[in-house]
C-alpha cells in the first residue's frame, strides 16, 4: 500500500516485482492515465514494464491499453525515439512536438480527426503511421 505519499509516478522497477496481486495507490497525484488505473493492477505494471523499457532504451510501447489521450508522463521522455501508440482510444495527437527526437510514430486505430500542425517540429521522424482513424484534415 503506497497511498497517501503525493507520489507522481510510480517506479517502474516495480513491474520487476511479478508476484504484485494488489497495488493499492489511492490518494496520490500519480500522472498515469485513469483508463490504465481503473483496469487494475495487471494493466499498471503491464504500463510500469513498458515506461521500464523505455527508460532502458528509447522506445515506449503502449499498444491496446485503452488510452483516451497521450498520457502526461510521456512529454517528459525527450529521449524517444520511437512512439507505438496502436489500438487506443486517442482523439489528439497535441503536445507531441516536444519530443523531437522521434524517428517513428505509430498510431494505427485510434480515434484520431486531426494532424496537428505542430509535428512539423519532429524533423527526424522518417516512419509515421496513422491507418483506422477518422483523420479529415491535417
Amino acid at each position: 500500500d503506497v497511498s497517501r505519499n503525493n507520489l507522481k509516478m510510480l517506479p517502474s522497477t516495480l513491474s520487476k516485482c511479478h508476484k504484485i496481486v494488489k497495488l493499492v495507490a489511492f490518494d496520490n497525484p500519480l500522472k498515469l492515465p485513469r483508463e490504465v488505473m481503473d483496469e487494475g493492477t495487471k494493466a499498471v505494471v503491464s504500463l510500469l514494464e513498458s515506461i521500464g523499457d523505455a527508460e532502458d532504451g528509447d522506445y515506449l510501447r503502449m499498444v491496446g491499453i485503452k488510452l483516451h489521450a497521450i498520457p502526461e508522463f510521456t512529454f517528459d521522455m525527450t529521449s524517444l525515439t520511437m512512439l507505438n501508440l496502436d489500438h487506443n482510444s486517442i482523439k489528439h495527437l497535441d503536445g507531441l512536438h516536444v519530443l523531437t527526437g522521434l524517428r517513428s510514430l505509430s498510431f494505427n486505430h485510434n480515434k484520431v480527426e486531426h494532424v496537428p500542425l505542430s509535428l512539423a517540429a519532429l524533423t527526424t521522424l522518417t516512419e509515421f503511421k496513422c491507418d483506422d482513424n477518422f483523420i479529415t484534415s491535417p
